[in-house]
């Protein structure tokens, strides 16, 4: 491939190698998006997306006053609606003097229908209210049937879907029991009655905002919900190639990116699902990227994007000070405020529409609650790993059945980079730039460690993806150098049994290492002219 590129202009073949690189990001895309859409998990819900994206509607209708819409392919507007109490709720469901409602009953996209038959297999209640008769026969809409029943079991509300938009004032007027009316997708029915307020506060706000975002101008569904992180693991790969092209200063070795992330599995299931970690890694690359070229301001403030996503991302504040203030002697004062108080600053920023909303006191108080959970032990659920079990897919973290999805590494690959970072500090001595992912990977896991040491034992696998980028940079490096090493041998020995000048080679090589890849090629072009030239 070098001889065919050998001569196309510096400038044309990284033009080339962009386009290469961007295809492949494409491919990559598709590949989660096709992922994306073949899981339905609970009524479309994947995993945790059941918190995130409940929270997110929540945030969206609590915080900015704004809710998204759901229009399924019959036209029909959906809605959530939340009633003050469980007597609330039964005492608003009627039909004809008795309410029918199942159980388990009826599967997703599928809608209960009150007829005579059914009427009189499971009676509820009798009440004045007739919020069912009014939604059907007022309203012309339906109550959706799904896997959980048609209403909920652990929260007092019922999803309903209407042929046009519900008047919010006429609605709360004739029936005063609703005290909420959540416009948008199904919630999910297996999560408690804090379903209705829950705003996952014990995570930062800013990957919410994205999913939120997604769901107002896409629509509130299964798929737009995870477009945000498709594109962030799409981004993810095309920074660390940056980062690799920039460290080994060869746009086309650098492309060993993309095999290397392609098959890492946790990547695609991680980009393929409505979860902050993502956010995370894509905000570490970005970072990274801007460290390399110097930009500390830029870097600084994408620490503090990734830090307010995901607490985790806040780690990335030594990794960069560490750098500037150790190995680039930028100055205490100065690292500092680009490393510690601008990463601050924009997470106050994300933040600041809760801090309104809730209060300084509660917010504060929220805050340190959230430090406390993610140091403390939680209740038994998922199976757990270690920080240092993640590497070898210790108890990996299952996200999706039929196609089964979980949050499983490459081991060879997370193996490398570790080895790898063994030679983080000889690489240092020839460009300081090496220190960039050792760094960010390091203090990264280190505190990992750190808070798992400090009691919070309930670590899942999928926090892996956090160190992903970083590893694969540094496995990238490594395969290179290993690469390089070989072909080298390979040409000593080829000069050796050829003949030629190696006494002399290897007494320059030895004066100066680093020149070993200039004289082999001199003895290679010597030799090549010899055997063109027999004469000379």
């Amino acid at each position: 491939m070098n001889a065919m590129l050998r001569y196309i202009p510096i400038d044309k073949k990284q033009a080339i190698c962009i386009i290469v690189a961007l295809i492949l990001t494409s491919v990559f895309a598709c590949t989660c998006f096709g992922l994306a859409r073949e899981m339905h998990g609970s009524l479309g819900y994947v995993s945790d997306e059941k918190w995130y994206v409940c929270a997110t509607r929540n945030i969206l209708r609590e915080v900015f006053n704004v809710q998204p819409s759901y229009v399924d392919s019959e036209g029909r507007h959906h809605y959530t609606v939340f009633f003050r109490g469980w007597n609330d709720r039964a005492s608003s469901l009627k039909v004809s003097g008795s309410v029918t409602l199942y159980e388990d009953v009826g599967y997703e996209g599928e809608w209960i229908t009150f007829t005579e038959d059914i009427r009189s297999l499971v009676p509820v209640c009798k009440a004045k209210e007739n919020f069912v008769n009014f939604v059907e026969r007022e309203l012309g809409g339906k109550i959706i049937a799904h896997d959980g029943g048609n209403l909920y079991k652990k929260t007092a509300g019922v999803s309903i879907a209407t042929p046009k938009k519900l008047d919010y004032e006429n609605l709360f007027e004739t029936f005063p029991q609703i005290k909420i009316i959540q416009s948008g997708y199904v919630y999910h029915p297996d999560t408690d009655d804090r379903l209705r307020t829950y705003l996952n506060t014990e995570h930062p706000p800013l990957a919410k905002y994205f999913i939120g975002l997604s769901m107002l101008f896409l629509g509130d569904e299964p798929l737009n919900w995870k477009i945000p992180s498709i594109v962030a693991g799409s981004l993810t790969i095309l920074f660390v190639y940056l980062i690799v092209a920039r460290l080994l200063k060869n746009e086309i070795v650098a492309l060993i990116v993309f095999p290397i992330a392609f098959t890492d599995p946790i990547l695609k299931a991680m980009s393929s699902v409505a979860m902050l970690d993502i956010y995370v890694a894509f905000f570490s690359a970005l970072s990274a990227w801007l460290a390399l070229r110097r930009n500390y301001l830029l870097s600084g403030i994408f620490i503090g994007f990734a830090a307010s996503c995901k607490l985790s991302g806040a780690f990335l504040t030594l990794a960069l000070f560490s750098f500037m203030a150790i190995f680039q002697r930028a100055g205490v004062k100065k690292s500092a405020f680009h490393a510690l108080v601008v990463p601050l600053s924009v997470w106050l920023a994300f933040n600041s529409p809760f801090m309104i909303y809730q209060g300084p006191q509660p917010w504060i108080e929220g805050v340190m609650g959230s430090l406390s959970w993610h140091t403390s032990p939680r209740p038994p659920g998922a199976p757990v790993s270690t920080p240092w079990g993640w590497f070898v897919n210790e108890n990996p973290f299952a996200l999706h059945l039929s196609p089964d999805l979980f949050a499983s590494v490459n081991p060879t690959t997370y193996i490398a980079a570790l080895i790898a970072l063994i030679f983080v500090p000889y690489l240092a001595i020839k460009d300081r730039d090496y220190l960039v992912p050792g760094l960010w990977f390091g203090f990264t896991f280190f505190l990992f460690l750190l808070v798992y040491a400090l009691g919070n034992r309930t670590q899942y696998s999928y926090y892996a993806i956090t160190l992903s980028p970083m590893v694969y940079v540094m496995s990238s490096v490594l395969a290179y150098y290993i690469a390089l090493n070989t072909w080298t041998c390979f040409k000593l020995l080829r000069v050796l049994l050829a003949g030629g000048k190696l006494k002399w080679a290897l007494i320059q090589i030895a004066r100066n290492p680093r020149s070993a890849p200039r004289e082999l090629r001199k003895i290679h072009a010597s030799s090549e002219s010899q055997r063109d030239n027999p004469a000379s």
